[in-house]
């Protein structure tokens, strides 16, 4: 009886605009956000060592990503991820965990008009589908730190186990997200 009194939740409707048009928006709008140039990487992110090329490395100086090549491509343009390599891209997946919040905003603002569903790139969907989920994992991390961490609060940090930002992606959330 309770459930019956309850209103459905408020949904908000956007005319003539697409999803993917104001997803592509509030990526765009997120990097602008993050540094103040538009740039991501220059900066105050750039300030605080943590550029769009400076990869992680371990304590021996080695690097920490299996595949810091394909990221360095990546994310210079020199290849665009729609015609990497399945195994290039399927190998670089478990080496997401070590970017930055930049570095997964940068590929995920060069690949937000890229969506297929076709079984012939699902590597490239389970790829996307992790930049997403960490990219949300960190997002909220960042915005729930004290002080804001290396950059301006964002708000109100995504709900945990929200679908990733992509329709096309959309799956299950990843059980460490909800952790």
């Amino acid at each position: 009886a309770a459930f019956a009194r309850m209103a459905a939740p408020r949904r908000w409707k956007l005319p003539d605009i697409s999803e993917q048009k104001v997803l592509k928006l509030g990526i765009q709008r997120l990097r602008r956000r993050l540094d103040d140039d538009g740039e991501v990487g220059v900066g105050a992110a750039a300030a605080a060592g943590s550029s769009v090329q400076g990869f992680p490395r371990r304590k021996d100086g080695t690097p920490a990503l299996m595949t810091e090549s394909f990221f360095r491509r990546l994310l210079s343009g020199e290849v665009e991820l729609k015609v990497a390599c399945q195994s290039d891209v399927s190998a670089a997946q478990s080496d997401l965990r070590h970017l930055s919040c930049e570095q997964l905003l940068a590929i995920r603002a060069q690949t937000v008009d890229f969506l297929t569903i076709s079984d012939s790139h699902s590597a490239h969907c389970n790829f996307l589908s992790s930049v997403d989920g960490h990219l949300l994992e960190k997002l909220a991390c960042r915005c729930l730190a004290p002080g804001g961490g290396d950059s301006p609060p964002l708000g109100a940090p995504p709900p945990l186990g929200a679908p990733p930002l992509g329709a096309a992606s959309a799956q299950r959330p990843r059980p460490e997200v909800l952790r």
